[in-house]
């Protein structure tokens, strides 16, 4: 509901948090009261995870949504889905604002002039001053806020916090994607990273950042600069949301859960794929921007064994493999930006280069 609601009867059990209100009809009506005002045919339920039902996992936190839905708690005026961020002191919301103000990050389909900022115009040395940042206007159906949370509750841990705020259709559209994310993870591996993921993917709806610093007039962008080659994924985001940040794979960029089953795939298999590559390349053949992306984080893992079985199965030296891989590193490095020359083998740099353009992985 909107508000808490003028209601005349209610239950409380306060050993697991939880209020019932109501107004009937007869009650209203013998203190002459307005059925709108008095909210008449209608109940509102409220569960406080703080004193009583404790922090649900995403998974049962869904489920209990559906349950509630089941007996005809239908209506979602608000839906507040958060990402924490912890220990990770870089992130600092005035950083995070000057960037959208000075137009080196852009989102999509948001207008910069509903960005509001309240804060001091300088983080102190420890970057603890208390700073919020608005995406979208107040009351807006889709608002989300930027804020150091562990300042908020006076803790010295770094406890960084993105909130998106749906209401109204937006919020019942979040809340039927999530049951279709809960459904879904039933047939996953690992249900709760599933659902995680999902609500990774919902925060992002509001304030996808994207890095537009390669463009040389960021006056004038070209129609489809948020999936354009030269948009990128800004690094300092990475901890917010690198498992489901935009992942460039050859001539399309995965987004949201797709990204995620990607980089999962490349956990899995990039060792492989990247020893796939070599091999081709030693053959003369192209290996093809996929598989150069799928591998890359299999790219640093290659031993001397790896070297040996792949001169078996393929009938090329160690040396005209080596070489192979330096070629792959090259391709690699240009596939993602990086207009250099590998002509010897630095994994550390390659690493720490890659780890920007592909989302953290």
């Amino acid at each position: 509901m909107k508000s808490a609601g003028n209601y005349l009867e209610g239950k409380k059990w306060e050993k697991f948090g939880a209020e019932l209100k109501w107004s009937s009809e007869t009650a209203a009506d013998l203190i002459g009261a307005d059925y709108d005002g008095r909210c008449v045919n209608s109940v509102n339920v409220v569960l406080k995870g703080s004193s009583g039902i404790g922090a649900l996992p995403l998974s049962r936190a869904a489920e209990l949504l559906s349950r509630l839905q089941a007996i005809g708690f239908t209506r979602i005026c608000r839906m507040d889905l958060t990402i924490d961020v912890f220990n990770a002191p870089e992130l600092r919301t005035r950083v995070i604002a000057n960037a959208l103000e000075e137009g080196d990050w852009r989102i999509p389909r948001r207008d910069p002039r509903t960005f509001t900022y309240q804060g001091p115009l300088q983080d102190d040395v420890n970057g603890r001053k208390g700073a919020t940042l608005y995406i979208g206007a107040r009351g807006a159906d889709v608002q989300v806020v930027m804020y150091d949370k562990g300042l908020q509750l006076d803790q010295e841990a770094p406890w960084w916090r993105i909130e998106n705020r749906l209401r109204n259709a937006p919020a019942e559209e979040a809340f039927y994607r999530l049951q279709q994310f809960a459904d879904s993870a039933m047939e996953s591996h690992n249900p709760d990273e599933y659902i995680q993921n999902a609500v990774v993917g919902l925060v992002r709806g509001g304030c996808d950042v994207r890095d537009v610093t390669k463009y040389k007039g960021r006056d004038k962008l070209p129609k489809n600069w948020a999936s354009d080659a030269l948009t990128s994924y800004p690094a300092l985001m990475h901890p917010v949301f690198g498992e489901t940040a935009p992942l460039q794979v050859g001539s399309f960029k995965a987004v949201n859960t797709f990204a995620s089953r990607t980089r999962h795939m490349m956990r899995s298999s990039a060792k492989h794929m990247w020893r796939l590559a070599i091999i081709s390349l030693a053959k003369g053949r192209d290996p093809g921007d996929v598989a150069l992306t799928i591998g890359a984080p299999g790219c640093f893992q290659i031993s001397d064994e790896d070297f040996m079985e792949m001169s078996q199965v393929s009938g090329h030296s160690i040396a005209e493999l080596e070489q192979a891989e330096l070629k792959c590193h090259t391709l690699l490095l240009k596939l993602h930006g990086i207009d250099k020359e590998c002509v010897a083998s630095n994994r550390t740099e390659i690493r720490e280069q890659l780890a920007v353009t592909l989302g953290g992985v």
